[in-house]
């Protein structure tokens, strides 16, 4: 079980930080093209505002799980360093399975929302024409991954600082 548990998060990470870095390096370039252009005197492409906006959206969706399982989500230190260990360890496995809930609530949003979407045949039009289903569907696996992240530190062995493991 470990074993899996570690080529996952291997994978996970690799792809999720692959996929955030080539998103933000295409937003810096397409934005700084954009802007020279425009300093140039020269028409910049109509599709830069657009494109940064989706890459915007699967950067945030595909850096989240890796910031959940690497701790870097925004959590309150100030009230969990004041309590005892067994508390704290309460604390955070609660806020953590709450997280997933919260978590798996946006998913099931999303799916349904692009499952209405597709059916419909709605597209996102701006300089680009998207099916819009794939804006939810980006929405969907971002939390869905999360949502792995904080069950698995719901569920995990506590360590002796208080803190789970993570590491299910």
């Amino acid at each position: 079980m470990a074993s899996i548990a570690k080529t996952y998060d291997a994978v996970s990470d690799a792809c999720c930080v692959g996929l955030a870095g080539a998103a933000l390096v295409f937003t810096c370039v397409s934005v700084l093209y954009d802007v020279g252009a425009r300093a140039a005197g020269v028409q910049p492409p109509i599709w830069t505002s657009a494109a940064t906006e989706y890459a915007m959206l699967l950067l945030t969706m595909a850096i989240s799980p890796y910031l959940v399982r690497h701790q870097g989500h925004v959590r309150i230190e100030i009230l969990s360093r004041a309590l005892p260990t067994a508390a704290r360890a309460l604390l955070h496995r609660g806020v953590s399975l709450v997280a997933f809930g919260v978590c798996m609530a946006v998913v099931v949003i999303a799916v349904r929302m692009g499952l209405d979407t597709h059916g419909r045949g709605e597209l996102d039009i701006r300089s680009i024409e998207l099916p819009r289903w794939v804006l939810f569907a980006a929405i969907a696996t971002g939390f869905g991954l999360c949502a792995v992240e904080f069950l698995r530190q719901g569920l995990s062995p506590v360590t002796e600082g208080g803190e789970t493991a993570g590491g299910l």
